[in-house]
């Protein structure tokens, strides 16, 4: 059930600096025992969607080709709360869209409603899968970023 701004879940301003506090102190711990960056995001997604009910969370990289100069995203990993939501509503050239242009904006935001940022089509098939909002957080570092894990097969 959605409160009155939309969200299914509503959290005092104590409970989220908790959470926010046991995810950043158990960070650096995962970060040691973890073998790969992939391993890393991983946890950091599962431990957003455990403790804040989010139903989705990915984390895209963006690169920028060092001799053509040509960006290009790549998404790095995705968590989601129902298993059984279909890849094909997240993972679009919508999504990549409006993620490309906050990277390239180099901005963040807050929670808001998915149909002030996506085209009527792809707001309307987010919320009728129950993800009316949707928010972004932009990181700038340097460092370069290993490549994707390989799984075994």
């Amino acid at each position: 059930m959605n409160n009155s701004q939309g969200f299914a879940y509503t959290h005092d301003g104590a409970r989220l600096h908790h959470y926010q506090r046991t995810i950043l102190a158990r960070l650096p711990m995962v970060a040691r025992e973890v073998e790969h960056f992939d391993e890393l995001l991983q946890w950091l997604g599962e431990a957003l969607v455990q403790y804040f009910h989010i139903q989705v969370t990915q984390f895209w990289i963006g690169h920028q080709h060092t001799t053509t100069r040509q960006f290009y995203l790549e998404l790095r990993m995705m968590v989601f709360q129902n298993p059984y939501l279909s890849q094909e509503i997240v993972v679009n050239t919508s999504i990549a869209g409006t993620v490309e242009r906050m990277i390239i904006e180099r901005r963040g935001i807050m929670p808001q409603a998915v149909n002030l940022f996506f085209p009527q089509p792809q707001a309307e098939l987010l919320k009728l899968h129950n993800l009316g909002y949707w928010s972004c957080y932009f990181l700038n570092h340097n460092a370069l970023t290993p490549p994707q894990r390989v799984k075994a097969i």
